[in-house]
């Protein structure tokens, strides 16, 4: 499992670009970096993006992995060309918000960008012109921060999560205001995180006090419907991630694991692997974009590239250890994943 410091601080938010080999990483030391991990076992820092000022608390990249979104405690929001990851330039900076802005998505096809952090509102930017930005509309309702917020794939719904314990879609299809289509209490004491399915008919919820993802049936818009709980993880759940084919569910949790899950029927997740070996909360996770592995940044500032498909690892650890295998050889060959050995 390849693994190195990235932050000097909590590392809570990542991004990776569409070829898998630039990931993007930002936390409580003031900085994004960019990294080329085609090689994750020995990743190469390209660049550092200076001006944040503050805790950076989120970022986001443009699907084409040329635009890259970052925000913080300072506010603003900027929008960045990192068509050169070894140049990156400023393109803009976005003033709206009155807090903290904790989350930041941009639509499938780039055009608009979301924020939404501690002043209890989501912006929406127009960003077809990446230096030239403008507000599209503010949209309020929740009654504390908005968390997390996310678009479906065809680019019309946003989801929005909200430490008020509630999760909203908004119909974000035509040019004119946004509007409301279903609010819900998702989860006891807040609502931290929201992500929808490849398909865009199922959402993923992740929340604190119940420390539990849910699945939401979302076809109808209107209607959302659970369809499952995945429980396990000890304390909040941070964070979620579905796989490009959208069979796989990472979880992340301030317990210090991750989490992956069948979801194939999402009526009934099953548990795949827990990930151990974090010293600290995961903050951050995502899968590359063929589904190989999970890039995941903890509250230690340490990058970590899991793989996904452990079989081949394991059959590699039987062979180099059987008839079976000690904790030691265990440790070197599957790094971070619970001691249970399958060996006959």
């Amino acid at each position: 499992m390849p693994s190195w410091v990235g932050h000097h601080g909590e590392l809570v938010s990542l991004a990776i670009g569409p070829d898998g080999t630039i990931l993007a990483t930002a936390g409580g030391d003031r900085t994004v970096r960019l990294w080329d991990i085609g090689d994750p076992r020995r990743p190469v820092q390209l660049s550092t993006l200076g001006g944040q000022g503050t805790f950076v608390r989120s970022i986001a990249m443009r699907r084409d992995g040329k635009i890259l979104a970052t925000a913080g405690d300072d506010r603003k929001v900027r929008l960045w060309d990192v068509t050169d990851p070894k140049h990156p330039t400023l393109l803009a900076a976005l003033d709206g918000h009155t807090g903290a802005v904790r989350a930041l998505a941009f639509s499938s096809d780039g055009r608009t960008l979301a924020s939404s952090g501690g002043d209890r509102t989501v912006r929406l930017w127009n960003t077809g012109d990446p230096e030239h930005p403008t507000s599209r509309a503010t949209l309020g309702g929740h009654l504390d921060t908005i968390r997390a917020v996310a678009f479906s794939p065809d680019g019309r719904t946003l989801a929005t999560a909200a430490e008020d314990e509630t999760v909203r879609l908004w119909d974000t299809s035509g040019l004119g205001r946004p509007t409301g289509l279903s609010r819900w209490r998702a989860h006891r004491i807040a609502a931290l995180w929201v992500a929808f399915s490849p398909r865009g008919d199922v959402l993923a919820t992740a929340g604190g006090g119940d420390s539990a993802v849910r699945l939401w049936d979302i076809a109808d818009r209107g209607h959302p419907r659970e369809l499952s709980a995945l429980t396990g993880h000890s304390d909040v759940v941070g964070e979620v991630a579905f796989s490009p084919d959208g069979r796989a569910l990472a979880t992340g949790s301030d317990d210090r694991t991750v989490r992956l899950w069948d979801v194939t029927d999402p009526r009934r997740p099953a548990a795949r692997a827990t990930l151990t070996g974090y010293t600290t909360a995961v903050g951050a996770l995502r899968f590359d974009p063929y589904g190989r592995t999970v890039v995941s940044g903890g509250y230690d500032g340490v990058i970590r590239v899991l793989p996904v498909d452990f079989d081949p690892l394991v059959a590699r650890a039987c062979a180099a250890a059987h008839p079976t295998i000690t904790r030691a050889a265990w440790d070197r060959y599957l790094p971070g994943v619970a001691y249970r050995p399958p060996c006959p």
